[in-house]
């Protein structure tokens, strides 16, 4: 077999395949649209609704497993593919058809219960679940064994033993780590009250008078109260932390020395608990200084995600200046940093989330530093512009129609929240015309050119070709590859919360990246859809989409 045919290539799909796909695509869109959670989940004394709930970790528990298995199976990814190509021939009846859809049936049929009437399910809340879990595995099932025979399956699993069982391990593993670390958090008094006596040190010199009051877990200071919920108190940070780590380990295993990497992991875990513990001394402080809305806002909401970045950028950092990097051949002193073409492609993304992060985190309800964003993006833009200039392309027809499909797409999806929107137009009320025009004129550059441009960046130009690993080139040919599409487009849907819509955005545009190897073309079709966005959200109101 040559090397052109061991690659995944978008043309080699049956027809009746495209359609199994599509079918299956509109499953999930039907199960996403239906089944939202209800406010009754929040209910403790529902105890079977916890699965439930934290639906999220564990669909990212299996999405953390599926990339494991992935990346360990991609030298033979190709083989695999065409033998799933060549089994889709082979006749199996409608029976696998019937098997599928009775299947997803059901499950339709046990979540409406679960879903719609879960406070009023009483004992049966145990047995559905349990019934509706069994109908997602055997759907599941069924939907392989329409995609390709069950002796494909056999001889797939039999061959990649190992891989599905380090993806197992990645699934349990994540989850156990979570678990462990927040029973640790909930038993083990020392860590209990670790993040509330650190922040209450750091505070006692500005606030003499504070109260600290170690059974409620709340921190007063002149009128402001702070309290310190699990979530809050450095767990899931450490988590988080461990997690990055372990990968970091593992990609630089051939220069990080053993008893470095026994090193990092604790130091890690301290670094991501004395910053956790002056975030919540810059809550208070915030609150207390200048206003309690920005504290309990913006600052609560994005100073966690700052604080563990900070905490992964200073470990790596450390790492490698002192242990990892190596001098050059020659030993020659560098005369200074220049910007190539892949750092040009990454520095504007860079630049966007850290500006987002901030203003954020010192903005209330309503971002009013959001043309902060705008500026500084630009301004980016413009400095990285000379390796960039090659890659502008003219507007043509297909972009601008992916673009609107993923338009369309982003619509029927994502329904408009009413109350998101009030309170929008309310900020938006109060504030000057002048004022409230110029932010508005700013946060539509910002959606139609400043962030498509960015994203279009680092997803499509950048992480697109790393994931395939090929070279991050602008003179270079980006051939098709499956995993670097699936998984630059499923990062770009867990970016953008919306994790379904995203993931799908993400495919249209790499796909349209492929078809002419342009990221120009990317970056219209992206444009297209922030600007059909952007007249969605002027004409209807709905600035929810915003």
């Amino acid at each position: 077999m040559t090397a052109s045919t061991q690659r995944l290539t978008a043309t080699t799909l049956p027809t009746a395949l495209r359609w199994i796909v599509a079918m299956m695509a509109a499953q999930v869109f039907v199960a996403v649209r239906c089944y939202t959670t209800p406010d009754a989940f929040s209910d403790p004394a529902l105890n079977w609704t916890f699965p439930l709930r934290n639906r999220q970790t564990i669909f990212g528990a299996l999405l953390l497993g599926a990339l494991i298995g992935l990346v360990m199976v991609r030298p033979r990814l190709g083989r695999h593919w065409q033998a799933f190509l060549d089994s889709t021939a082979q006749p199996r009846g409608a029976l696998p058809l019937i098997a599928q859809i009775s299947a997803c049936t059901a499950c339709y049929a046990l979540a409406w219960p679960l879903y719609a009437h879960p406070a009023q399910i009483g004992d049966l809340g145990w047995p559905l679940l349990i019934a509706w879990a069994t109908s997602v595995m055997a759907c599941g099932a069924a939907s392989l064994w329409l995609l390709a025979p069950l002796r494909y399956w056999r001889t797939l699993l039999a061959g990649e033993t190992q891989a599905f069982a380090v993806a197992a391990i990645g699934v349990i593993g994540s989850g156990a780590l979570i678990a462990l670390v927040y029973r640790a958090w909930q038993t083990v008094p020392l860590l209990a009250h670790l993040t509330l006596n650190s922040s209450a040190w750091l505070l006692r010199p500005l606030y003499p008078a504070m109260t600290v009051d170690t059974r409620t877990a709340i921190i007063e200071a002149e009128g402001f109260r702070v309290q310190i919920s699990d979530v809050c108190s450095g767990y899931l940070g450490v988590s988080l932390t461990l997690g990055f780590l372990a990968c970091y380990c593992y990609l630089f295993r051939a220069e990080i020395r053993p008893w470095l990497m026994a090193a990092l992991l604790p130091f890690g875990i301290a670094l991501s608990l004395a910053l956790n513990a002056v975030r919540i001394a810059a809550l208070v402080i915030l609150g207390v200084e200048i206003s309690p809305e920005v504290a309990a806002k913006g600052f609560h909401t994005n100073a966690g995600s700052i604080a563990m970045l900070l905490c992964c950028a200073i470990v790596v950092a450390l790492a490698h200046r002192l242990f990892v990097a190596r001098a050059t051949a020659d030993d020659s002193p560098r005369l200074g940093w220049t910007l190539d073409f892949e750092s040009a492609l990454l520095i504007p993304f860079m630049a966007l989330l850290a500006v987002t992060l901030l203003t954020g985190a010192f903005s209330g309800d309503f971002v009013w530093l959001y043309p902060a964003r705008v500026l500084a993006v630009g301004l980016v833009l413009a400095l990285c512009w000379k390796p960039l200039r090659a890659l502008a392309v003219g507007p043509s027809t297909l972009p601008v129609a992916v673009g609107a499909a993923v338009y369309a797409m982003w619509i029927a999806m994502i329904d408009a929240d009413a109350a998101a929107s009030a309170a929008f137009a309310s900020a938006l009320g109060t504030a000057a015309p002048a004022a409230a025009i110029g932010w508005l004129l700013l946060r539509t550059l910002g959606a139609v050119i400043t962030v498509p441009i960015a994203e279009e960046l680092a997803f499509r130009g950048y992480l697109l070709a790393v994931l395939s690993r090929q070279p991050v080139k602008p003179d270079t040919r980006l051939r098709f590859d499956g995993l670097g599409l699936i998984g630059s487009s499923l990062l770009f849907g867990a970016l953008h919360g919306q994790w379904l819509a995203g993931t799908v955005a993400g495919l249209a545009y790499g796909g349209l990246r492929y078809r002419r190897d342009r990221i120009g073309d990317a970056v219209i079709a992206h444009m297209t859809t922030n600007l059909l966005l952007a007249i969605h959200v002027f004409a209807t109101g709905h600035w929810s989409y915003w």
